[in-house]
C-alpha cells in the first residue's frame, strides 16, 4: 500500500509529473514546437503541464503516446 498520497497533495504529484515529461522531452532532444508537432497537443498545453502538471486526460496519452 503506498502513502504517497499522504505525504504529497495532489497538485504537487501533478507538478512533478510534468517536470518529469519535461526531463524526458529534454532527454529526446525534442522542442515543445516539436513535440506539439508530434502529440497534436499546442505547445502552450505543453508548457502548462510542465510548469503546473496541469493538463487533460487525453493530453496526458496523447504525449505519453509521442514520447513513447
Amino acid at each position: 500500500m503506498s502513502f504517497m498520497h499522504l505525504l504529497h497533495s495532489p497538485s504537487d504529484i501533478a507538478r512533478c509529473v510534468g517536470e518529469n515529461a519535461k526531463a524526458l522531452r529534454l532527454s529526446r532532444n525534442l522542442s515543445r514546437k516539436t513535440l506539439a508537432e508530434k502529440s497534436g497537443v499546442s505547445e502552450s498545453t505543453i508548457k502548462r503541464f510542465e510548469t503546473t502538471g496541469v493538463v487533460t486526460l487525453e493530453g496526458i496519452i496523447l504525449l505519453a503516446t509521442a514520447l513513447d
